[in-house]
């Protein structure tokens, strides 16, 4: 298909990386047009095919809640290939928040399992960094759980759904931070994750995914978080890989199913100790 594209093969002037990269663009955003208008066409030829069957149940499945595109007033818009946004520098002087998330695939029978883990740093002035706490848990979904149990988040288990819970509970760790009116910094290594916590634009549609009621609880907890008194939460992309020890802790809570929250001994023993902020415990307190 690529050699009988429109226009046929020619000879290029220049084979560098960027124009190669921006023909594989232009190639694949056309794919994704085709295939948007070929199931609007069937949608309209066909009768009402059953839930979740259909063309344009293969189209959405195929590219728009696997992140390939997305859908606005214009039509199909391609994800695929885009830059990777800048990496801003933590501030000094900052609390830094860095979530992660592990999906373990199915294997020999078991389902598949996730996990989130995060670590709380403060940022010195002069850029030196101290732990502060971390925690990790497992995920609970009712495809692995069963849909009556209380602590399920989604459907099932995909790597969206488990980013976006590592999200919610960076948040929780954020609003109980901002006491400390210290500049938040909320870190993920995802950018669909990023992009999934900005607030849709008037008329702009988002796909419909396994996490998007995770993703639009985050957009209101974060929401809220930056129009209350006390510092904001900047959300921060990482395209580089987690630190080693966060990204283990979140594949050994996945693979525990445990789906308390775990803290190592020596920090902070858990988020809401009511001695946290004093670092000195009194036990007839």
């Amino acid at each position: 298909m690529a050699h009988h594209a429109q226009g046929g093969p020619h000879e290029a002037k220049r084979a560098t990386p960027r124009h190669i990269l921006r023909a594989v663009r232009q190639r694949v955003a056309g794919q994704v047009q085709y295939e948007h208008d070929r199931a609007k066409h069937a949608m309209r030829g066909q009768p009402k095919p059953a839930p979740g069957k259909g063309a344009w149940a293969r189209f959405h499945g195929h590219w728009i809640a696997s992140g390939i595109a997305s859908l606005g007033k214009e039509g199909p818009r391609l994800n695929l290939l885009s830059a990777a946004p800048h990496t801003q520098p933590v501030a000094p002087g900052s609390t830094h928040i860095r979530v992660t998330a592990a999906l373990l695939p199915a294997k020999a029978g078991q389902p598949p399992k996730a996990g989130w883990a995060l670590a709380v740093e403060d940022v010195a002035a002069d850029g030196t960094r101290t732990t502060r706490m971390s925690a990790s848990g497992a995920i609970a979904t009712a495809a692995t759980h069963g849909a009556r149990h209380s602590e399920c988040v989604a459907d099932r288990q995909t790597w969206q759904v488990a980013c976006q819970v590592a999200v919610r509970k960076g948040l929780l760790s954020a609003a109980q931070q901002r006491r400390r009116r210290r500049p938040l910094t909320l870190t993920v290594h995802s950018v669909t994750t990023a992009r999934d916590l900005v607030p849709p634009r008037k008329g702009e549609t988002r796909p419909r995914t396994s996490h998007r009621r995770l993703a639009s609880n985050n957009i209101q907890t974060l929401g809220r978080l930056n129009a209350g008194r006390g510092s904001n939460v900047v959300v921060r992309v990482d395209t580089d890989l987690p630190p080693e020890g966060l990204r283990q802790a979140a594949e050994h809570a996945a693979h525990s199913g445990d789906l308390r929250s775990r803290h190592p001994a020596g920090l902070a023993a858990h988020a809401r100790s009511p001695w946290d902020e004093l670092r000195v415990w009194d036990p007839g307190d």
